[in-house]
């Protein structure tokens, strides 16, 4: 099978260096997740969902999962599993995806009424990047504070995103962010964990 698809591609064009590299490329190792709604649920899990049944929000190569109630929380798991794109292998692609959500999560610092702590941590896949923002609302009686952590494993990006509006008339001080932030490791490595064992 893969001398017919360098042939393939040796007649296309392509030089023959180019195109043993393509086909050497990875693609893996994961093709797929199970739909996320059901794979969340350790215990750690439940102090997030609030016991109540998920959204799923899947795409073609995503699944996620949300909970919310009225305006009190959002609970947010979302699985992106990155295949080969042209000369990029999976593990380029997924690399590529979680340095963007890192940077999106970061770009928080320096927003007006909003205070933000993160930073990379360990033990959660092959890289991974917690934190915490808190943001004052319009009216000015109360935050929304939401805790973050991005990881990849392999060609997979896992999000876990727990947003929840509380009473203040100012954003978190720098140590209950860098608190928030950090107290969110355990939690999140447990659903992290959920999740990767439904991956094939």
């Amino acid at each position: 099978m893969v001398v017919l698809v360098l042939v393939a591609l040796v007649c296309l064009g392509l030089p023959g260096a180019g195109a043993i590299w393509y086909v050497m490329q990875n693609n893996g190792p994961y093709h797929t997740v199970d739909v996320v709604c059901g794979v969340v649920n350790s215990p750690a899990s439940k102090q997030y969902t609030g016991g109540l049944a998920g959204e799923p929000t899947t795409g073609a190569w995503t699944s996620g999962c949300n909970w919310t109630k009225d305006a009190d929380f959002l609970f947010t798991v979302q699985v992106s599993v990155e295949h080969k794109h042209g000369f990029h292998d999976s593990i380029d692609e997924a690399k590529t995806w979680y340095n963007m959500m890192k940077d999106q999560a970061a770009s928080a610092t320096g927003d007006l009424d909003t205070s933000f702590a993160g930073e990379n941590t360990w033990g959660i896949g092959d890289e991974a990047y917690l934190s915490f923002t808190s943001k004052l609302t319009a009216s000015g009686k109360s935050r929304a504070d939401k805790q973050l952590v991005v990881a990849r494993t392999g060609n997979v990006v896992i999000e876990v995103q727990y947003l929840k509006v509380v009473p203040a008339t100012q954003t978190a001080s720098y140590s209950e962010a860098n608190d928030q932030a950090r107290g969110f490791r355990d939690p999140a490595l447990a659903l992290f964990k959920d999740v990767t064992e439904d991956l094939h």
